[in-house]
């Protein structure tokens, strides 16, 4: 299964280089998955039928909140997914002391975590757990381009960042 993962895209409206972006990387994506910060519910209409799973960032307003979830934990071919958008509600601000232990009583035991908010694109494992930062789609902060992330599960869980145009 292929996962396109998106997270921290901060549009206020409907957005063409965005649609174009989704489009362009994400069109054989099995599943999509926001990782938060949509801003607005009009962002999500860009991604047409594609399945869709979204979490909610600080940054969205309460009409994203009563849609969708803060976290969630999804199965997928026997390996357990979580996201959430700021991996800081599990670690506590800047401690990663104990993270593998932390991320197991938050969400149960999983096998990938990705999170966004940090617009950073990151990939690193601890404790057997995979943590995966897509970065922004279209707002980096730390980059001169812009980043989105896939994720192919199989007999493993393979995550790459792209840069996007």
């Amino acid at each position: 299964m292929k996962l396109g993962v998106i997270s921290d895209t901060h549009l206020n409206r409907y957005d063409e280089h965005f649609e174009k972006i989704i489009t362009q990387y994400l069109k054989d994506a099995d599943l999509i998955i926001h990782a938060g910060d949509v801003v607005s519910l009009a962002v999500l209409d860009m991604f047409g039928k594609s399945k869709l799973t979204v979490v909610c960032g600080n940054m969205d307003p309460i009409s994203l909140h009563k849609k969708y979830p803060d976290k969630l934990v999804m199965e997928i071919n026997g390996f357990r997914i979580a996201v959430i958008h700021d991996i800081n509600k599990i670690r506590g601000w800047g401690i990663s002391a104990n993270l593998g232990d932390k991320i197991n009583r938050f969400f149960g035991r999983i096998d990938c975590l990705i999170h966004g908010h940090t617009h950073d694109p990151a990939i690193s494992k601890t404790d057997g757990i995979i943590l995966f930062n897509p970065g922004s789609a279209t707002n980096n902060r730390y980059l001169p381009f812009n980043t989105l992330g896939i994720v192919e599960i199989k007999d493993r869980i393979e995550v790459d960042v792209l840069e996007i145009a």
